[in-house]
């Protein structure tokens, strides 16, 4: 979806991209991989700063580049930066959450000409034909495939304002609270959601859409007797979104759960699978799966990995679109997995590639996402498997010493580090010896090894040096596993 955006937007959203991904690159290797001159980087830098701010790229005095975050700002709000930004996107919201829009009240919120409002909307509309919906003449509307459409705007509300307090009003935002917890017990479904925020965006979506005469097409609508509301609960539904019935909120809240492969739980799954080839088929090919992983990180296969099956399943079920608008958190959480554990990419990608050829929507990440949170005896798995850094200690002092400081760095790292102690001590004889280590620590500045990195130590490690050691050891996974694929 960021194609909507103008190419100047969507080159600055790189250029923040690249060096989110790439920390510490000079002007230099940012214009070459991005393909622009030092004065278009000087200007989108600039840019951006005034867009994310308080966030910031900042350059230190080396000449490097990198993200500032306050502790009040984080990665999601940086997106909503841009999507405010954007003239495609703003138009979007607009019509999602306001009727009767034309050429003219566009035209004048955003004071630019009626002309360029349609010139925008037939050029966005290009790319959401794609995408299986479109903007309507006016008065404005989004119509094509009402799924598609839902999905669309949850995600978009949500990337856009982050907090449904700042589109809904005191007694909306508490409305939708209570509704959160008068729909649980209707739903037999497990809410997976902690807090309600994001089933406030939901919902106020289903709502927006209701509203506008837009539904869900061949929905079976429960009774209205069926939903125990009270009446000064209708009275409020009508007096904040005048709206006089439940039954199509409830209906189009639930419609994902009333997919005819959706399995509520393990025990319907189990029935399903047995009424259904192509459904035994999918659970068959899930629990190859987990085997396989299972024998790869040697975990016990005893153990129950029935809620895995059961996400990984209704996944399956689940193709109204892209779950995300500019900001790909599954994406964004996958990668940074991978930079902790580099050599289970592989592994993860081979087996689960099968299994998300079902849909063109590229659910890779969302599938490792829901492996790496949901399976069972994992968590232990990859810091059993992680591999170690062979560090020699190499100092100048006492063996007392140096075994002080193989406590401190094990302590501090220890699922990085395998640290040795010298078993001689002449470091003029070290070159002609060879060692079995991958680095080695000293506090000698004058020893340089041609074979292996060295790295010069204070006599008690330092925060400095942890992070020298922790910056070498990310880059020697890396290195010796897969180069990290690019953020996006």
């Amino acid at each position: 979806m960021r194609k909507l955006m103008t190419k100047h937007i969507q080159r600055q959203l790189s250029l923040l991209e690249f060096i989110l991904s790439t920390p510490d690159s000079t002007a230099t290797s940012i214009c070459r991989n991005l393909d622009c001159t030092p004065r278009t980087f000087a200007g989108d830098v600039v840019a951006v700063n005034n867009l994310i701010s308080p966030v910031s790229i900042i350059r230190n005095n080396r000449g490097h580049y990198s993200l500032d975050f306050p502790d009040n700002c984080n990665l999601e709000y940086v997106y909503s930066c841009f999507l405010k930004s954007s003239l495609e996107f703003q138009i979007l919201t607009r019509i999602i959450l306001q009727e009767n829009y034309n050429y003219s009240s566009l035209a004048e919120d955003f004071f630019i000409s009626e002309s360029t409002i349609r010139r925008t909307i037939k050029r966005m509309n290009k790319i959401l034909e794609k995408n299986g919906f479109s903007i309507s003449p006016p008065p404005f509307s989004l119509i094509g495939d009402e799924k598609k459409i839902l999905n669309f705007s949850i995600h978009l509300l949500q990337e856009t304002f982050l907090d449904s307090k700042q589109i809904l009003n005191t007694e909306e935002y508490t409305f939708l609270n209570d509704l959160y917890e008068w729909l649980k017990p209707l739903i037999s479904e497990k809410i997976n959601y902690p807090i309600n925020e994001r089933f406030n965006f939901y919902i106020y979506a289903n709502i927006l859409r209701i509203k506008q005469n837009f539904f869900i097409k061949d929905l079976d609508e429960i009774s209205e007797s069926n939903l125990i509301f009270s009446e000064k609960q209708y009275q409020k539904l009508y007096q904040l979104f005048k709206l006089d019935s439940f039954t199509k909120i409830y209906s189009q809240a639930t419609f994902i759960f009333l997919n005819p492969f959706y399995a509520k739980d393990f025990q319907t799954l189990t029935i399903k699978q047995k009424e259904s080839k192509k459904i035994d088929e999918s659970v068959n090919m899930i629990n190859n799966i987990i085997s396989s992983l299972c024998s790869f990180f040697d975990i016990p296969s005893e153990i129950d990995q029935s809620d895995l099956i059961l996400r990984l399943y209704n996944f399956t079920t689940l193709t109204y679109g892209n779950n995300y608008i500019i900001f790909d958190k599954y994406h964004f959480f996958v990668e940074a997995a991978y930079k902790r554990h580099p050599f289970i990419k592989k592994i993860l990608h081979e087996v689960l590639q099968p299994y998300v050829s079902y849909t063109t929507y590229d659910k890779m990440a969302e599938s490792i996402y829901i492996i790496l949170t949901n399976m069972k005896g994992l968590t232990e798995a990859l810091y059993r498997f992680q591999p170690k850094l062979k560090v020699l200690l190499l100092f100048d002092t006492e063996i007392s010493h140096l075994k002080l400081m193989k406590q401190e760095l094990e302590f501090l790292l220890p699922s990085m580090l395998d640290v040795q102690l010298p078993i001689f001590m002449d470091l003029k004889t070290l070159s002609s010896k060879k060692v079995d280590c991958d680095v080695i620590l000293t506090n000698n500045p004058f020893l340089k090894l041609k074979e292996i990195p060295s790295y010069c130590f204070s006599i008690y490690p330092t925060a400095a040096d942890i992070k020298k050691l922790t910056e070498f050891y990310s880059d020697w996974l890396n290195e010796k596993f897969y180069s990290n694929s690019d953020f996006i």
